[in-house]
């Protein structure tokens, strides 16, 4: 309540006649998408890109938003390339060859769907997905890291909530889960 109560008062101060159009449209924006109830990430996240674009007037400022929001999940979908290239190169036995062909396949299928992955905010969920798969799959064993990124994801998206019990599985010892097994099969 008291960090919304900060937010306004600091939204509210851009309606002023100094205020490019682009923040004003910020504004109105957070206030409208409190109501729609979205998460409160994605209400940050779509202020931070107007306010980006909102240098602009009014009648380019639609183009100039979309650039700047095509642009931010294009390196979003960089970082997953990264992000996926490392955890192929954590898994055990993983070939050079196989691992440049899975990677190929990610490029390709994101190149065919770019006109729909690149207008949506899933891929920046899917990004925190996989940053906490690589947390997991970690030698350092960083759960804690794995837990943090899973509570932003969710804050993000409720969806990610799901993955919850695998993490769970994946913080188990051996011994855990072949006792696990044999619970479950009785």
């Amino acid at each position: 309540e008291r960090m919304d109560h900060n937010v306004d008062e600091q939204l509210a101060a851009l309606t002023d006649d100094s205020a490019p159009w682009g923040l004003d449209v910020a504004r109105r924006q957070y206030e409208t998408s409190r109501m729609l109830e979205y998460p409160p990430l994605v209400t940050y996240v779509v202020t931070m890109i107007v306010a980006f674009a909102g240098h602009w007037a009014e009648s380019e400022f639609a183009q100039h938003y979309n650039r700047v929001f095509r642009g931010a999940i294009e390196l979003i979908d960089v970082v997953v390339f990264l992000l996926l290239l490392l955890l192929l190169s954590q898994l055990p036995h993983m070939q050079v060859a196989s691992t440049a062909t899975r990677l190929f396949v990610y490029a390709l299928s994101t190149f065919c769907v770019a006109p729909i992955l690149y207008t949506r905010l899933d891929l920046i969920v899917g990004c925190l997905v996989l940053l906490m798969v690589v947390a997991l799959a970690s030698k350092k064993n960083a759960f804690g890291l794995s837990l943090a990124v899973l509570a932003v994801a969710t804050w993000f998206k409720l969806t990610p909530i799901l993955l919850l019990p695998v993490w769970a599985v994946a913080l188990m010892t051996p011994s855990q889960l072949t006792d696990l097994r044999s619970a479950t099969m009785r």
